[in-house]
Order: structure tokens, then sequence, then C-alpha cells
């Protein structure tokens, strides 16, 4: 094989100028050094500097001497290239080690070859035979490759083309976007590995060696990686986390609230994370903007999905480095139906099943809230009790079931005369409590002769039968001066005045 060593072309200072910037971006990713991935990745970049300025070097060289020690020294760079490339692309698609048991075997090889390339002249396992010659002022090296060589070769070319697959494997994830890390993380991989299968493949007759030249380009895409996509601002302690076993949605936001990754669960929760919205800040997003501006390190956010207003829980972590935030994580869950489910026990704590009003517990917190709220404000509350008349009759001649369908008619009659703010229970058996709030004893009189009017014009039709029902109303108003009187004296009035309706002849209103 012949490689060309052109002194007075620009060949080898592009080298040098690929060589001075993955030196850069070495110094850059070790004084990052937000996670182990940086670590890595600035060993690439490393072992891609030595590369190339030997590279460099070898092409400025004069004699054969100059240029065996820069082939050798190539070799410190690169022998651990494709192995360290493989390593890369799997921490950063399984965001986890490549295990000892597959990386220890595979770095057999490099040591071998560095060790076979120091000590060529004793063996020539690597290269059979090294000799130069001048034509028309370009020295040109012959390279006969030994057996080594060509193990070496294949081995390398394998470990570039499985990394390449595993960025493809993580832009494929990514729903193959352009605008994503990995996207240009697999862009950047093709150049080398194009490189490569020409150096495997091809004749000898190429006049330079284009997988140094492959670099640059390589470089490159390092560069939208780093600058445009913050690639080594993703914490570790970010990275670290198997998240996408989580049944919990989880996201993270970096200290600009950019979205900076996320789980499968969160993907499917919201639709705008997503791996082209990675670099975006949250409060580009209708649901981020309310995440944003909720505080605590819990709280409940609604968020309409699909037409349906949802309720979801958050918990916040702040991610810290050296005492300062840098991040944010955001667990989260989808909390809709316990909370229907705490409003429905709730609502059987609160209500009376059969009539589907307050129970009695609730309608006497009604009353004390009313009453406390006179006291402090003043103004006058009125509380009508309620008894249906001959009810014992009526479930004698026709039955329980009828007799519940009667409470139950009786009940939503009160519930649709009565305004808003006002309140209706079931104290009892038979019995209602009606609560009007801001209303003095001649209204209270009127509402209650409205119910009972009502009730007794509208009979139950039930199965071929008209049963009349009718009720008796007591009345009983307090006002804020009368602060001795409790809520259940007010109730005990009401009751007194339903007690003289009743012997009145029932189907009548009274009042003390």
């Amino acid at each position: 094989m012949y490689y060309a060593i052109i002194p007075y072309v620009i060949i080898p200072y592009v080298m040098f100028g690929t060589g001075t910037i993955f030196t850069c971006l070495f110094l850059y990713a070790l004084f990052k050094q937000r996670n182990r991935l940086a670590s890595l990745f600035s060993l690439i970049c490393l072992s891609m500097a030595i590369y190339i300025f030997a590279y460099a070097m070898e092409l400025l060289s004069a004699d054969l001497a100059q240029i065996k020690y820069y082939m050798t020294l190539q070799y410190y760079g690169f022998s651990f290239l494709p192995l360290l490339w493989l390593v890369f692309a799997y921490k950063f698609y399984f965001k986890k080690e490549l295990s000892l048991r597959v990386g220890l075997p595979l770095a057999i090889i490099p040591f071998l070859t560095m060790f076979f390339v120091s000590t060529n002249d004793y063996h020539s396992l690597y290269y059979k035979s090294i000799s130069a010659m001048t034509v028309d002022g370009i020295v040109l090296v012959t390279v006969s490759k030994g057996i080594w060589h060509m193990l070496f070769s294949i081995y390398s070319y394998l470990l570039m083309l499985a990394g390449s697959y595993i960025f493809f494997v993580a832009w494929k994830g990514a729903k193959f976007q352009f605008k994503t890390q990995n996207f240009w993380m697999f862009l950047g991989s093709v150049f080398p590995l194009i490189a490569s299968a020409l150096y495997l493949f091809m004749s000898s007759s190429s006049v330079i060696d284009l997988i140094p030249v492959s670099f640059l380009l390589l470089a490159l895409t390092y560069f939208v990686v780093l600058f445009k996509y913050d690639f080594l601002e993703l914490k570790e302690i970010v990275r670290g986390y198997a998240f996408g076993q989580i049944n919990e949605g989880i996201f993270f936001i970096d200290e600009q609230s950019r979205v900076i990754d996320f789980n499968h669960a969160g993907e499917l929760t919201f639709d705008w994370l997503r791996a082209d919205n990675i670099g975006k800040s949250l409060s580009a997003f209708e649901d981020g903007r309310k995440i944003l501006n909720s505080t605590g390190s819990f709280f409940e956010v609604e968020i309409e999905k699909n037409g349906e207003l949802k309720s979801y829980e958050f918990r916040v972590t702040m991610l810290r480095e050296r005492g300062a935030v840098v991040g944010k994580i955001f667990l989260f869950q989808d909390i809709t139906e316990q909370k229907l489910a705490i409003e429905r026990l709730n609502y059987i704590a609160t209500h009376d099943m059969l009539s589907d009003i307050y129970n009695r517990a609730r309608v006497m917190e009604e009353v004390e809230a009313l009453m406390s709220a006179i006291r402090r404000s003043g103004g006058k509350i009125s509380v009508l009790m309620l008894d249906i008349d001959h009810f014992k009759n009526i479930n004698d001649r026709y039955g329980h079931m009828v007799g519940d369908l009667v409470i139950k008619n009786v009940a939503q009659q009160c519930k649709s005369l009565i305004r808003k703010g006002d309140s209706v229970g079931r104290y009892g058996g038979e019995e209602f409590i009606v609560v009007l709030y801001d209303t003095d004893k001649k209204n209270a009189i009127k509402i209650a002769e409205k119910i009972r009017k009502h009730i007794a014009a509208l009979p139950l039709e039930l199965e071929g039968h008209s049963i009349s029902i009718t009720v008796s109303i007591g009345v009983a108003t307090v006002s804020a001066r009368d602060r001795s009187i409790s809520a259940q004296d007010i109730v005990n009035n009401a009751d007194m005045a339903l007690y003289i309706a009743k012997n009145s002849g029932r189907n009548a209103v009274k009042s003390l």
C-alpha cells in the first residue's frame, strides 16, 4: 500500500488544524466534567488528536526513519479509538457501562496492536516491510501488511460499525428527527465508517489515508452536539437514572428550564415530550407554563388531554452541583381516578345515599357555619324542619320501595325550590332540614309555603297509582343578636314549630 507524503500541499496543515480542534474539544470536555460521558468523550478527542497530529507529521517527514516513528506514534492514539467509540456509543444509548466481560476481551487486541506496531522490526507481524522512494519530489511509502494488520483492520471496522449502528438505533428511537443530538452523533459516526470501508476494501492507489481526513467532518458534528444541544451539560445524575423502567412519568430540565430528557411514560402522557423538543424551554408549551408557575416541591396541576380535564400530581427534586442548582427532576402521575374516588368517598360521607341530599351531620355543619357567619357579619338565617305527612300509611299501603321513592321525590322537590346558596338535608326517616341564609322569618315562611304547595300539587305517579303527598313544615329564625342560641337550638326550635304544624292538622307551615 502507498501513503503519499506531500509536504508542500495543504493536507498536512488541514490535519494540524483538525488535530488542534480535537485538542480544544479534549480540554473543553475535560474542563466541563459534567458526567462520566464527558471524561470518555475527552479521552476520545485526545486519542484522535494524537492520531491526527502524528499523521500530519508523517506527511511532513522527509526520511524513512521519521516516517516509521510517526506511523508508530499514530497507533498510540488510534489503537483504542474503535473500542472507545463503541463504549461511548453504548453508554450514550443504554446509559450504562459496557460490562467488563465484554470490554476486557475487546481491549486485548488494541493492547497487542500497540505492542506489535512498536516492536514490528523484531517480528514483522504488523508490517511485513516498509520502504520509501521519492517520485517528482513526493515521498511515497510502500507498506506490505502483516497478518495482525489485517486482523486489526477488520476488528476496527466491526467495532466502528457496531458504534454507528447503536447511534442509528438511538436516532430511530428519536423517530428519525433531524434536529436532535441523536441524529448528529449518528451522522458523525458515518464519516470514519465510510473512510474505514474505503481503507479496508479499496485498492492501495489512494494518495492519502482518508480516516484522519474524515475526522474533520466528525469534529464539525461534535461542535453541533456540544454547543447547539449542550451535550456535555447533561448531568451525570440525569444520565445515570435508569428511569425508562419507572411507571411514573419523569422529565428533566436544566437551570434554564430547557427540556433535557424524559422517560417513555412521560412521552405517553404529554405530546410535547418528544425528541425534537429536547433543548426547548418548558415555557414554550402551555402545559409547561402551568408546571413552571406552580410552586413548592409537591403540587397538582389540571391539564386538558384529549378533550378531558386530567389531574396530575408532581414531585420536584432539585439537581445541585457544588451547591448551585443545575436542573430539576419532575416526577408525575395521573391522579384523576384517585381524585374522583376521594370525591366519591367524601360525597358518601356527607350525603344521604337514598335521597341524594346532605346527610344529618353535613346539614348541621351548614347550620353551624351560617351561625358563625352572621355573628361575624350580621344578618339572619332560617331553618325549615319538614316532615312527610302520614308517611307510615304510605309505607304500609304501597310498601317500603314506594316509600323510598316518596322520600327521593320530596328531597328533589325541596332541592329544586331553594336558592343556590341554601342547602337541604335529610335529618332522619321522613324528616328534612332546609337551611336558608340571609333570610328573615317572613321570607322563610314564604319559602316554606312555596315548598308545601308545590309538593301537594304534584302527586307521585307510579304504576297506575297517583300518590298524594303533603308535608308539614316548622320555621325557626335566628339573628346575629341571638348569641346564646346554638345550631342545635335553632333546629330544635324548628322541630317544635313542626310539631305545632302537625298538631294543627298537617299540610301546614308554622313558626315560633
